[in-house]
């Protein structure tokens, strides 16, 4: 589409006789309709957009075609494969779970880090003059 240009528009209204000042009230109303925000050039946007196609679709669709031509040529190569990936994201998931176990165990290593971690950000907090919180008050209660 071409951009129409509005020489009108710079020019103060003071400047201008009635019938150019007219014209470029018709002219910025036009621009109006014409802006990204109208529903007609907006309309027109999405159907620009929607045929064309996105190169994430298109790179999706060439490795479905890879795929199923690997799956075609060496079906057992490829159930191998497949098998290989689950397999590793099957250990990633029970790792988490153990991780997961492991902090609610207050003996675990992990737990202990954590518990040293909080116990010196505390300490530090202490020396340094602190949040104002009381312990005895409990979570939030601001000492006097």
């Amino acid at each position: 589409m071409e951009e129409p240009s509005f020489p009108l528009v710079d020019i103060p209204d003071a400047d201008l006789d009635p019938s150019s000042l007219a014209e470029k009230k018709n002219k910025s109303f036009s621009s109006w309709l014409r802006s990204p925000t109208s529903c007609t050039q907006g309309a027109e946007l999405k159907a620009i957009k929607d045929r064309e196609e996105k190169p994430s679709e298109k790179t999706k669709r060439i490795e479905e075609k890879l795929d199923s031509e690997a799956r075609e040529a060496d079906l057992e190569g490829w159930a191998r494969k497949l098998k290989g990936e689950q397999e590793a994201l099957m250990t990633r998931i029970k790792d988490r779970a153990k991780r997961r176990a492991a902090m609610s165990d207050r003996k675990s290593a992990a737990k202990q880090e954590r518990m040293k971690n909080i116990a010196n950000l505390r300490l530090l907090e202490k020396m340094l003059g602190g949040s104002g919180t009381s312990k005895k008050g409990g979570k939030g209660t601001v000492r006097e």
